[in-house]
């Protein structure tokens, strides 16, 4: 830590450190639940997209239409 920061004995506690770190862990903190939070909305909204384009898609096949009621007979 800088000189600046040794207010009190050289124990590494003053008020610009407390607040330093008040800062940067409220900061840190929002910007992490933020981003995790994104994170796996993305995650969901890409998976469920791939899934709906390929899990239920039928290559070249004659009822390739999911949603098509005829599909399903022979």
């Amino acid at each position: 830590m800088p000189k600046s920061y040794d207010r009190y004995g050289g124990t590494g506690k003053s008020v610009i450190a407390g607040v330093n770190y008040a800062a940067t862990t409220t900061v840190d903190y929002l910007a992490l639940r933020l981003g995790t939070g994104l994170f796996g909305i993305q995650n969901v909204m890409g998976y469920g997209y791939f899934w709906i384009n390929h899990a239920t898609f039928v290559h070249k096949g004659r009822y390739n239409n999911f949603w098509k009621p005829n599909k399903w007979k022979l």
